[in-house]
């Protein structure tokens, strides 16, 4: 059986990429799809919502379970991806773009940010004269116990194990900022 040339492009495009295009890829896909599910949502077509959302959320879930946590800031990120999936877990549910509006710039800076790092990385001089930019922070929850509900999840240190939890895949590249 032949293989269709295109398809070998892009598999050896994708195993000859660094760690930052790899992310660069991952966030531009993840903001690709939670775009198009607003869109979905819009046209009340639930079912590419659906897929559109579910497959923002494998990207994420990925990333989470690819990091490193040898690294602080790793736990940052961790309690990040968590934020932006049980958002889009609340779009796909209640069938609303809230949540979609409420994390996607925030998924747009994270990239922004990552691609910062990695241009910092490949060049260690343009990187000492730049500015540092902060480091992202999971957002706060909400002072209202009422508010509860809809605070980011907790700190993924302070987590305890359960049945439930997966472990995390050895066979994946642990990504860390530059």
């Amino acid at each position: 059986m032949q293989k269709n040339p295109y398809q070998t492009y892009k598999q050896q495009s994708v195993m000859t990429m660094t760690q930052g295009e790899m992310l660069n890829k991952l966030f531009e896909e993840t903001v690709k799809q939670l775009s198009f599910a607003e869109v979905y949502l819009k046209d009340k077509d639930y079912n590419k919502t659906n897929d559109a959302l579910q497959r923002a959320q494998r990207i994420l879930n990925h990333l989470r379970a690819t990091l490193n946590f040898d690294y602080d800031i790793s736990n940052n990120l961790a309690a990040l991806y968590e934020f932006f999936v049980s958002k889009i877990v609340e779009a796909n549910i209640k069938k609303e773009s809230g949540p979609i509006h409420e994390i996607l710039p925030m998924v747009k800076e994270l990239q922004e940010t990552f691609i910062e790092a990695d241009k910092r990385a490949r060049n260690p001089q343009a990187a000492a004269a730049a500015p540092t930019p902060p480091a992202p922070q999971p957002p706060r929850a909400p002072a209202h116990p009422s508010a509860a509900r809809t605070a980011a999840p907790a700190h993924p240190a302070s987590r305890t194990s359960s049945p439930t939890t997966k472990p995390r895949p050895t066979a994946a590249k642990p990504h860390t900022v530059p």
